[in-house]
Parts: structure tokens; C-alpha cells; sequence
């Protein structure tokens, strides 16, 4: 059964990497779509009307994906092994993060590569490569990298223009309007400032009704709350509530415990009027 509480209320498309569905919940945490993929998906996108982006491996192949509600498969990008992040483009191509090629990709909208920025990695564990990549608007990259605990920015050329240090086992970020750094980790939530200094944490300790495991998606709202999911998986099912919204005070606004119903849910996109004017997964025009 699920149960949502808070003073706020969202639906939200979400996928979860033990079912390998993709669904959308409703306000009051019921589920009235779905449909199976039979993939591994950790990073999605409302694109507006019935359209889906999402990236994805698995025994179902690799590559990024756009859908409509129906599962016929609008746009297609096939590659080889693992892909934790994509990101819808102007040109109505994608931005995928490839772990073991060490590169971002661009596409054209017919799923053709159309840039390659590579990702001088240099760690031991190509599984550890990258979680979260984003084109920003001024046209450098930032990527997520927990085998190397530092998140980067990179030119266009894959040239490291700066790089912060992180906590340990980070997945997800997304930058501020003022430029500090959001970024999501096991231990919970930490933000940087425009210097790399660590200004603001969100830990286990500091919400235990959530029982943090691992956060992984972010979403932040123009009035500064954080919505994020807390991943179940790596034996974690069932220990800890899926997806909440948080203040910058740390209370926490909203919940849905969805945990039965999406045990493991991946990655969720927040739905609503004009979806991104109000709440940004990351600034990506």
C-alpha cells in the first residue's frame, strides 16, 4: 500500500530497476500507467505530451531511448554497455553518458552520433566511470564521477575546466541558479559552492523517518526544496521511503512511500503544469 504525506502533492513518472518498469504515479500514489521494459533504466525525462525519454541497459540492450505512452519507440540510440544518464537536446537528439567507451555522446535527432566529448577517467573500475552527465546551458559538460569521488566540468573538447571533491558513491547533481552544486550520494545530499567548499548536508541523521540508503535522482524547485528518490536496491528493499521532498531547513514537505508497489525505484521526472518552469532537473538549455 502506498501512502503519501506532506503539505504538497505531486505525480511523477518514476522506473524501477527490480520490475523494470516504467510508471506513472498519481497524487495520491496510485499508479495509473505502466508499461514493462525489460531494461535497466536509471535516468528519465518527461518530454512533453505522451513522449518519454529514458536510457537503458541490460539483457535488452544498450542505448537511449524516446517512447509514447503506447511503448511505440519514437527515437532510438544503440551502443554497448552501461548508460546511467541521458539528457534531452535542442536538436532533438540526446546527450548519453557511455561508462567503459569514457566519453559523452551527442546525437542528431535520428540517433546518429554527432559528438563525441571524451572522459579522461582514470580510475580502476570502469563500472565506477560516471553516474550523472549534463550538458549545461553555456555549452561545457558536468559529470558525476564516483570511481574518481569528484564531480567534473569539462569543455566541449573533453578538457577538465574544474573538478570538486565529493563524498563517497555520488549518482546525481544539478547546479544552482547561483552556481553551487547540488549532488546526491549514499550518506544523502551535499551542496557546493561555486568554490567547490561543501556549504549544506543532508544526512541519514537528519531526516530518519526517510532512512536513507542511497539517494540518487534530483530534482530542485524554484522555492529551493530538493526532491529526490532513495534507492532500495543492493538488499536494501523495503528499508526506507522512495521519494520525498525536502526544505532547506530539512523538513520534509512531501513523501510518497511507494516502496511495495516500486521497490526499487531508479529515477522519477516530477509532472505538472509546464514541468520544467516550475521544477528543474537540471538547467539544460
Amino acid at each position: 500500500m502506498t501512502t503519501v504525506k506532506g503539505e504538497n502533492r505531486y505525480s511523477f513518472l518514476a522506473t524501477d530497476t527490480e520490475t523494470e518498469e516504467l510508471v506513472e504515479i498519481n497524487e495520491n500514489g496510485e499508479v495509473v500507467w505502466k508499461i514493462d521494459t525489460a531494461l535497466t533504466v536509471f535516468d528519465l525525462w518527461h518530454l512533453g505530451g505522451d513522449r518519454i525519454l529514458f536510457c537503458h541497459y541490460g539483457r535488452g540492450g544498450s542505448g537511449a531511448r524516446i517512447i509514447d505512452r503506447k511503448g511505440n519507440i519514437l527515437f532510438q540510440y544503440t551502443t554497448e554497455n552501461e548508460i546511467f544518464s541521458c539528457q534531452p537536446l535542442d536538436n532533438g537528439g540526446v546527450l548519453a553518458g557511455e561508462l567503459r567507451q569514457k566519453r559523452l555522446v551527442e546525437t542528431d535527432d535520428k540517433g546518429n552520433i554527432s559528438k563525441i566529448i571524451p572522459f579522461d577517467y582514470r580510475g580502476s573500475d570502469p563500472h565506477e566511470t560516471m553516474r550523472s552527465a549534463r550538458k549545461l546551458p553555456n555549452g561545457t559538460y558536468m559529470i558525476v564521477s564516483p570511481g574518481s569521488n569528484k564531480i567534473f566540468f569539462l569543455d566541449e573538447s573533453g578538457n577538465i575546466l574544474r573538478e570538486f571533491d565529493t563524498r563517497p558513491n555520488t549518482f546525481g547533481a544539478v547546479v544552482r541558479p547561483d552556481g553551487n552544486v547540488v549532488y546526491s550520494c549514499m550518506e544523502g545530499l551535499a551542496e557546493l559552492d561555486a568554490s567547490g567548499n561543501e556549504v549544506w548536508t543532508l544526512l541519514e541523521k537528519d531526516v530518519p523517518e526517510i532512512n536513507i540508503r542511497w539517494l540518487l535522482g534530483i530534482h530542485i524547485r524554484k522555492n529551493g526544496n530538493i526532491v529526490c528518490n532513495n534507492w532500495l536496491g543492493h538488499g536494501h528493499n523495503g528499508e526506507g521511503v522512495p521519494v520525498f521532498e525536502v526544505t532547506p531547513d530539512k523538513k520534509i514537505v512531501w513523501q510518497c512511500d511507494c516502496r511495495e508497489r516500486l521497490p526499487n525505484l531508479g529515477n522519477f521526472y516530477l509532472l505538472g503544469d509546464g514541468d520544467d518552469e516550475e521544477i528543474a532537473k537540471t538547467p539544460r538549455r
